[in-house]
């Protein structure tokens, strides 16, 4: 935070803070909806020394935005999240999922940012 106060990247009476809020997947059935719905696959076909195809799951970011933002409110219900009583809230949601295989944002991403929010990915196949 000091990097962002000292560096000049605010204008005049502007402040930046964030909130950490958690929510499990068997906890909440908006977020196991959400991520269970937005999952889908992609085949690819290379040619080696005989045709190969290989499939990999990865998250719909657009269908993972629609969810989340019809059901926001039950969300952050479900999530504790308070209502912001002043500025501007920007939630960005980082899903670490329990995922053996690589689980990427639209096949290419470990995060896709929207103008109303952002979503970040981190699977087993990412951690060290």
């Amino acid at each position: 935070m000091d990097e962002v106060n000292d560096g000049g990247l605010l204008l005049g009476d502007q402040s930046l803070s964030y909130k950490t809020y958690g929510v499990s997947l068997a906890e909440c059935p908006i977020y196991s909806f959400a991520v269970s719905r937005s999952i889908n696959s992609h085949t690819s076909r290379f040619l080696f020394d005989n045709y190969t195809l290989i499939v990999s799951d990865y998250l719909d970011s657009k269908r993972l935005h629609q969810i989340l933002t019809d059901s926001g409110e039950e969300f952050r219900r479900v999530a504790g999240i308070p209502k912001a009583e002043f500025g501007r809230v920007l939630p960005v949601y980082v899903f670490d999922l329990d995922y053996n295989m690589l689980l990427l944002l639209d096949r290419y991403h470990q995060s896709v940012a929207f103008k109303d929010n952002g979503y970040c990915g981190e699977d087993r196949a990412h951690r060290p």
